[in-house]
């Protein structure tokens, strides 16, 4: 993942994302490309850090979840909310978590 934050960085805004950033992501909010990349690059450095701390077997309890599940949906949306739409339908991590002593993270 670390390949798709750096890619979202402000170097590449006058090469890549000032000229494209509106058809490859055509659902992001409507803003000037560098505010919707720096906006992603938050979004995925937040999903990078939960997916390593997962992946390294590290607590995230303490971690405000419904934040991460909210960057994860941004993302897809940007792309495609039809995406999102079925992933709402099929994940079950807020059921889970709501469920959860600890739900206070949604």
């Amino acid at each position: 993942m670390v390949f798709w934050q750096q890619l979202f960085t402000c170097g590449f805004d006058s090469t890549l994302w000032i000229p494209a950033l509106s058809g490859v992501l055509r659902h992001a909010p409507s803003a000037h490309p560098s505010v919707i990349r720096k906006a992603i690059h938050a979004d995925i450095g937040r999903i990078r850090h939960l997916r390593n701390r997962i992946a390294h077997h590290e607590p995230i309890l303490e971690r405000d979840i419904g934040a991460d599940l909210a960057a994860i949906g941004r993302l897809i949306h940007a792309r495609c909310p039809h995406t999102l739409r079925w992933l709402q339908r099929h994940e079950r991590a807020t059921t889970v978590l709501a469920a959860s002593p600890l739900g206070r993270n949604l």
